[in-house]
């Protein structure tokens, strides 16, 4: 969770310079800490946020946390932290749901999608640093 807890802090530096906070999400009713909220109007704005440290990196995005997300007027986003608090991908919600629907991101027995950057990521989702990753996102 380090990492994550790391990109918390780096993007709240970034975002106060644009007069906005993040937060843990308080809807969120598994209080995980990997949903952060975003005090965007008109909607909220809601990053589900995943790392992988590994040399192949692959993340799982939870049914009950994109559930969650779905049942809640917010505008929400998948942020995949690829090793490092400024790199990574980002997905729209619309680019998860369809992903899902096209089985591009599958479920597993254990309830997580499954997503492998060698094949479900492509530069078009990629971000390199937190400028970018604002620009996509706000």
């Amino acid at each position: 969770m380090g990492l994550v807890n790391d990109f918390r802090l780096s993007l709240g530096k970034e975002l106060s310079k644009k007069q906005l906070q993040v937060s843990a999400w308080q809807q969120d009713r598994s209080r995980s800490r990997n949903l952060l909220e975003i005090n965007t109007e008109p909607l909220t704005t809601i990053l589900y946020v995943k790392m992988s440290t590994s040399k192949r990196k692959f993340w799982g995005l939870t049914e009950n946390q994109l559930k969650q997300l779905r049942m809640n007027e917010v505008r929400w986003f998948v942020v995949l932290l690829a090793g490092a608090v400024d790199q990574g991908f980002v997905f729209t919600e619309h680019e998860v749901e369809v992903r899902i629907q096209n089985r591009r991101f599958r479920l597993s027995g254990d309830g997580d999608y499954k997503i492998n950057e060698g094949t479900d990521c492509t530069a078009e989702e990629s971000f390199c640093g937190l400028t970018a990753l604002l620009a996509r996102i706000l």
